[in-house]
């Protein structure tokens, strides 16, 4: 038991950080992430680039970057942190989520910058259950990745809100 942590009991098996490659705040979150894998080497830490695993950021319906997400053994995701956070913010998520006292979402919410860009579920899960790859600029639809530095990619190119 670590930092009040029993991790053969954890609902928490795995954390995922979803991130551009190039992105300074998702690196950041990507040190703080590792020291919360320090402190707990039986967690399993990953690291997904989306604009290289696209298919597991759609899957997760990444929209935020940079994106922790939580999950459990099966992959199912507990909780998700989008955004830069500090370390022991970080432990407490798992703690709360491991002694279940943090609602456990049941399905992901919209990101309401979704909505400036006309982008709908609808269109995402209607593509999923035709198996059917729709593309907006090389990105599946519901998937647009944004940076705190405010720059969202728009093809090749990157420009300012």
């Amino acid at each position: 038991m670590r930092g009040d942590i029993d991790i053969n009991h954890s609902l928490t098996k795995k954390i995922i950080l979803f991130t551009l490659s190039a992105c300074p705040m998702g690196k950041s979150m990507g040190t703080v992430l590792r020291e919360v894998a320090a402190l707990f080497p039986e967690l399993n830490f990953q690291t997904v680039y989306v604009e290289i695993q696209v298919e597991e950021a759609n899957h997760y319906r990444i929209k935020t970057n940079p994106t922790t997400l939580f999950v459990d053994e099966s992959g199912i995701e507990l909780y998700r942190l989008e955004g830069f956070h500090e370390t022991n913010l970080v432990k407490d998520t798992i703690n709360k989520i491991n002694q279940k006292k943090i609602e456990l979402p049941t399905g992901v919410k919209e990101h309401p910058l979704a909505k400036r860009l006309h982008l709908s579920s609808e269109y995402y899960d209607k593509a999923l259950k035709q198996n059917i790859e729709y593309k907006v600029s090389g990105i599946y639809p519901g998937y647009y990745v944004w940076c705190r530095s405010y720059f969202r990619t728009v093809g090749n190119r990157r420009r300012c809100f």
